[in-house]
């Protein structure tokens, strides 16, 4: 089961663009691992881009799935329960 959110939130990389965390509802959420990327190309001939996503675990065990857009700018899209 999930929610989906479709807000845009904060996200701090490291040196090697790997995630390291995000920022929702004033709270910090530290990443501990990607379980899973992929990337998705919008309506090319409506001039969208490629988007990258991510489903993540977070310390606390939670799961997200996070979109770096091509628009430029990190989404949460969803949480999973």
């Amino acid at each position: 089961m999930s929610r989906i959110i479709n807000r845009p939130i904060e996200v701090v990389v490291d040196d090697q663009q790997g995630l390291v965390g995000f920022l929702w509802q004033g709270r910090w959420i530290s990443i501990c691992s990607i379980v899973r990327m992929w990337r998705e190309i919008g309506k090319w001939w409506q001039g969208e881009g490629e988007s990258t996503f991510y489903t993540v675990i977070s310390r606390d065990l939670s799961v997200y799935e996070l979109c770096n857009s091509y628009k430029g700018g990190w989404w949460l899209v969803r949480v999973y329960d």
